[in-house]
């Protein structure tokens, strides 16, 4: 499914969560690939059962290691749609966070704008008394 397909909700999930990093690493935190049919422990069923979910994919419906990775490699595709949705929502607009609009340019590939705009948040933070940057 596309989200930009009529009747697509936004995900009820963090798309920023740490944990969907960890498994391209660690995946037998996740899911036991090495078994079939495969084994979801507490972890992968919590992160993935959504995520599969959005593309119609049910996690007792995947039974061996190829099933489970094309329905990430698919998950993958949807997650960068999702992520670009995000970033270009909150980093659009004179008003939206500098933080926002600079990784809104980093994903553009615009580096002119970037640097100018990490130029601004600096000096928004040293005029705050700020020398960290926003968590």
């Amino acid at each position: 499914m596309q989200i930009d397909q009529p009747g697509f909700n936004e995900p009820r999930f963090d798309l920023w969560h740490e944990d969907a990093l960890l498994l391209d690493d660690h995946p037998e935190w996740f899911v036991l690939l090495d078994r079939e049919p495969v084994v979801w422990t507490v972890r992968g069923v919590r992160l993935l059962r959504p995520r599969f979910a959005l593309l119609g994919v049910s996690l007792s419906s995947i039974r061996s290691a190829d099933e489970f990775n094309r329905v990430w490699s698919r998950w993958q595709d949807m997650e960068l749609q999702l992520l670009e949705r995000k970033i270009r929502q909150a980093g659009s607009g004179p008003d939206a966070p500098l933080a926002s609009q600079c990784l809104k340019a980093v994903w553009d590939g615009d580096t002119d704008l970037f640097e100018l705009l990490i130029a601004r948040l600096e000096a928004q933070q040293r005029a705050e008394g700020n020398s960290h940057p926003p968590a």
